[in-house]
């Protein structure tokens, strides 16, 4: 492998070299998350007027990309794309740990649910719910193979770079783990934009940002995150 290769360097430094700039790239990147997530779906619902699922659907794409985009354009810009700066370094825990921890925290998130919806019955992600079952009972296989894959695949890793890879690394600098930790879970909440579910998605954002924590990796909370979204997706297919 070429050492020289920035983008393979992996180093123990900051995300963006300049501790001056952490915290205004990590909210700027948030920022574009946010407002991608709701302007995009919307026009591009718009501009496919005609299949309106199916703009909806490009929108999430294309929310997701552009996200990304921007992160990889603040990263080269700024000190060099890495392995470690984009948070997809081996997790310190190692993975046998790291994977244990992960089914705990899959367990606690999957019992906090059953309770929750036992005890209130609330209707959670009524938007998502009605977009999956629309979709899956029809006879729509490739948008139901690509909003499978926005919401176990792509909407999983570019909302971990986000709140664990960037806006927890950095306001921990500021705050400590503990409060950084709080913050970036109610704010990974609140874009879910669902009052219902906020509860289940702190709770998700807590048990993510613990395992980011203790691991300084990405990948691990981007399995935990993975398995949740697939299981909430099953459930959505099976009760509309």
């Amino acid at each position: 492998m070429d050492t020289n290769n920035k983008f393979f360097t992996e180093n123990s430094g900051d995300h963006y070299g300049s501790q001056n700039n952490d915290w205004d790239y990590a909210w700027i990147i948030l920022l574009v998350l946010f407002l991608s997530q709701i302007i995009t779906p919307f026009v591009m619902s718009l501009v496919f007027a005609f299949d309106v699922y199916k703009g909806i659907l490009i929108g999430i794409w294309t929310a997701h990309l552009f996200t990304a985009a921007v992160i990889i354009f603040i990263h080269y810009f700024g000190s060099g794309l890495s392995i470690t700066r984009l948070g997809l370094g081996q997790p310190q825990m190692g993975w046998l740990r790291s994977l244990t921890l992960i089914f705990f925290l899959y367990a606690l998130n999957l019992i906090a649910e059953y309770l929750y919806l036992n005890f209130l019955g609330f209707p959670l992600q009524q938007h998502i719910r009605s977009l999956v079952a629309e979709i899956a009972t029809g006879d729509r296989y490739i948008l139901f193979l690509t909003l499978l894959a926005a919401v176990t695949i792509s909407a999983p890793i570019i909302e971990e770079m986000v709140f664990r890879g960037h806006l927890l690394e950095v306001m921990e600098k500021k705050t400590g783990p503990i409060i950084a930790i709080l913050i970036s879970s109610l704010l990974f909440s609140g874009l879910h934009f669902d009052f219902y579910s906020f509860p289940l998605q702190l709770l998700l954002g807590l048990s993510l940002g613990i395992v980011y924590i203790l691991n300084r990796s990405i990948l691990p909370a981007v399995i935990l995150h993975s398995l949740i979204n697939i299981t909430g997706f099953i459930q959505y297919i099976e009760k509309p």
